[in-house]
Parts: C-alpha cells; sequence; structure tokens
C-alpha cells in the first residue's frame, strides 16, 4: 500500500478525499530526477486505495497535466451506475486525470 508513505489523506468528504504526495519518496528519484512528476500507475494506485482496494477495471483513462510532488491533489468520486465511478483527479484550478472505475467492493468507502 501506498498509504502513509508515498502519500497522506488530508480531508475526506462525502465523495472525495484530498490527500498530500510525500515530496522525498524514492519513486521522485527515479521518475524523473531532474523533473520529479508522480507516476500514473501511483495515481490509479491511489484511487484503488481510497476505496478499499478492489478496483476491478478502468476505461477511458486520460492525464491531462503532470502531478508533481508537492501538489496536494483531490480525488472526486461520482457514481455512474452501481460500482461503476468517474474518478476525477484535481486541485482547487486544475484537473490532472479522469477516468471510469470499476469496483467490486461490498463494502466500499466511496
Amino acid at each position: 500500500m501506498l498509504i502513509n508513505d508515498f502519500y497522506h489523506i488530508i480531508a475526506r468528504a462525502e465523495k472525495s478525499v484530498t490527500i498530500q504526495l510525500e515530496p522525498s519518496h524514492p519513486i521522485y528519484a527515479a521518475h524523473f530526477p531532474d523533473n520529479p512528476i508522480t507516476p500514473g500507475a501511483c495515481l490509479v494506485r491511489i484511487a484503488e486505495e481510497l476505496v478499499g482496494g478492489c478496483m476491478l477495471s478502468i476505461t477511458n483513462l486520460k492525464f491531462m497535466r503532470p502531478v508533481l510532488p508537492t501538489d496536494t491533489i483531490t480525488y472526486v468520486f461520482e457514481q455512474k451506475k452501481e460500482n461503476i465511478y468517474t474518478i476525477t483527479i484535481q486541485s482547487l484550478d486544475t484537473i490532472y486525470a479522469r477516468f471510469i472505475a470499476t469496483y467490486m467492493c461490498p463494502d466500499s468507502n466511496v
């Protein structure tokens, strides 16, 4: 799990979670040393962890802007159908990524 090592939850609302990334995490030394950005796979993994770790599939994944290690980001979960959510990764004025996720969680945190 990435929580408490790669990121920390700083706020939780009914359908959103705001996190702070850990800029000193070793992953940023490799991705990329002179211009660190958060790997897309980590951003998706965080979304999975935030709802209990049972993401079945993702579709329509689009990264619009890189997430920097110092960014505070919010995951917004908009339910489309039972167990299907549009997830937007954003800050106050920036959308970083958006995708559709299908979850198979009987006790989802969303």
